[in-house]
């Protein structure tokens, strides 16, 4: 089984050199890294060629900046069985490929996912992600829709390159697309959870991912297109489609509310009223006019 591990980055260099060691380091060797250099300005490839190891691809392309598009590039250019995700600035235990691979084997399953730890340069940052699924039977796709789990981090997903015939890929009129790709996966697909912390996710001032930026906006609102996609196809109820996406538009109202645009927040949790009439989603309005208010 050849197995190519795929990385996008915008410079961090300092940061990637430890990520592209984890890779190559795997105790089950990865068939080749895909690395696509979205525009950096550092020398991502000088580094990389300090490794002298011939599995490292790397491609330049001037600045794109659509993860989507990114991460397909990538896949396009990627020759393993199976591919696997990692986010330029995290890192995977030595025996995250092996995991993989005897599971995906044992089991027949065409996309895999194990437990994520958050660290920084202080240590660990509480739990691991997954711990509370350890001791029940897991149904992958119930939990990423159904608790909204973060089992989608980029370093995490490993699956199939090839499914019936054909090649999955993230949808390009989304800018992050690796959820949306995932549940689509999850939904047709056969998946499984491994219990185990393979996958150690950076926590930074750098990070792309981090709170309160222009992604609190975009990552819910495109989970609410992939909700219409599974409502069409039936792969989720009525009452889960107006929860889920309810919930989704209270987080977009949440960024609002911490930035102290109050009409727009109060505007999106109207819509989250509209689908799931809760006390919850009230007394968030209300305390945003209590705000505005006060602070007239």
């Amino acid at each position: 089984m050849r197995v190519s591990a795929l990385t996008i980055l915008h410079n961090r260099v300092d940061l990637f050199k430890a990520t592209v060691q984890s890779v190559l380091s795997q105790s089950f060797p990865v068939h080749e890294l895909i690395v696509v250099d979205d525009g950096s300005t550092e020398d991502v490839k000088g580094m990389l060629e300090g490794f002298n190891d011939p599995r490292i691809r790397y491609f330049y392309y001037k600045r794109i900046g659509v993860i989507s598009k990114l991460r397909n590039i990538a896949i396009q250019k990627s020759t393993g069985d199976y591919l696997a995700f990692i986010d330029s600035d995290d890192l995977w235990h030595e025996d995250k490929i092996r995991w993989h691979v005897e599971e995906t084997l044992r089991t027949g399953a065409d996309i895999s996912f194990s437990d994520c730890r958050l660290f920084n340069e202080d240590g660990y940052i509480g739990p691991s992600v997954a711990h509370e699924m350890y001791k029940k039977e897991v149904d992958v796709f119930e939990e990423l829709i159904v608790y909204n789990i973060s089992l989608a981090f980029g370093s995490n997903i490993f699956y199939r390159k090839m499914i019936q015939g054909n090649i999955p890929l993230l949808d390009e009129r989304l800018f992050v697309g690796e959820h949306d790709l995932i549940i689509r996966l999850c939904a047709g697909y056969k998946s499984i959870f491994i219990p185990q912390v393979l996958n150690y996710i950076r926590r930074h001032d750098r990070n792309v991912s981090k709170e309160h930026t222009v992604l609190d906006i975009i990552s819910p609102l495109e989970y609410n297109r992939t909700l219409d996609k599974l409502l069409k196809a039936k792969r989720i109820s009525g009452l889960q489609y107006r929860q889920i996406k309810a919930k989704n538009y209270s987080k977009v109202a949440g960024y609002y509310l911490y930035k102290k645009l109050y009409r727009k927040s109060r505007a999106y949790l109207l819509q989250s009223l509209k689908l799931d009439f809760t006390w919850y989603y009230l007394k968030i309005f209300l305390k945003s006019v209590w705000l505005q208010l006060k602070f007239r």
